[in-house]
């Protein structure tokens, strides 16, 4: 009999040590159930939708961390679809600047959902979004989260031209805010 795994997420125990719960199931069983999910909607695909959106200001801020700006977006997002955050059955996160997305968890409440973190290079954020709406159609949640958070190097530091301020008098310029065009 073929088996799926599932990884329960990390939780504490009494004693404060991080405890990782294994569970098996087996494969036919989902099918069955994946099957009867869409029997019941008449065998037609699932529809997926955005509801709510969030977005932490562009910028370089010193006194926020990528996860802070991260759980702000999440907060908006939650509050423009108009749900809880206990409400989130599951999460995708990615981020090329910080190495554990998925730590947002600790600003916005743990919960015990799946929270997985990806990166697939300059197609992180599509691959989030997809895995998002994917998880939906297979049936399995009914509302979860996208997320993408990242905190890049002041402009003094940044090694590349994509990160540095555009040089004054160039159209780029007089769209960056007064800190990173200083120079």
């Amino acid at each position: 009999m073929d088996m799926e795994l599932v990884l329960v997420p990390f939780r504490t125990d009494d004693d404060g040590n991080e405890v990782v719960t294994f569970a098996f199931r087996p494969v036919a069983e989902l099918a069955r159930a994946a099957r009867e999910r869409r029997a019941a909607r008449g065998g037609q695909q699932m529809d997926v939708a955005i509801v709510g959106v969030g977005l932490h200001p562009f910028g370089r801020f010193a006194d926020r961390t990528g996860i802070d700006m991260g759980a702000i977006a999440i907060r908006r997002a939650l509050a423009d679809a108009g749900v809880a955050w206990r409400d989130i059955q599951f999460a995708f996160a990615g981020s090329y600047e910080i190495d554990n997305p998925d730590a947002v968890v600790a600003l916005l409440g743990l919960t015990g959902i799946p929270f997985t973190n990806v990166y697939n290079g300059c197609a992180t954020a599509a691959s989030v979004l997809a895995l998002a709406a994917d998880t939906i159609r297979l049936g399995e949640h009914d509302l979860g989260l996208a997320v993408g958070m990242d905190k890049h190097l002041p402009a003094r530091s940044a090694p590349t031209r994509a990160c540095t301020p555009a040089p004054r008098g160039t159209a780029s310029s007089a769209t960056s805010s007064p800190r990173s065009s200083s120079g």
